[in-house]
């Protein structure tokens, strides 16, 4: 059973997986090259140094007044992140279940 399991795991999640990761890549890469990451993070710690709830009011301000292709961007990261996380808890749900009833196939 743990082999059925192997191939599944293999057929169907490592490809969306994958494929995921590259569009990730690709994004950060478009994100890197419109935004210069260093300087902001430098300019939210500066900005938040004596509270640090301020920085969640610095990076939304900064965000609101970068032009829309790198809002765009931002979002679409945002996105793609939270669907990798969904994706990644079903497989380990997935994964968790099928080795919770091995032992019942095993014995059969």
């Amino acid at each position: 059973m743990r082999r059925v399991y192997g191939i599944w795991f293999l057929r169907r999640v490592v490809p969306v997986m994958a494929a995921e990761v590259l569009v990730l890549v690709l994004m950060v890469n478009l994100f890197a090259n419109q935004v210069f990451v260093e300087e902001v993070l430098a300019n939210t710690l500066s900005a938040s140094v004596g509270n640090p709830t301020l920085a969640v009011g610095y990076l939304a301000s900064a965000f609101a007044t970068t032009g829309s292709d790198t809002q765009g961007v931002i979002v679409l990261l945002f996105l793609a992140g939270i669907f990798m996380l969904r994706d990644l808890k079903r497989a380990v749900v997935s994964y968790a279940v099928m080795k919770r009833n091995l032992p019942a196939f095993g014995r059969v």
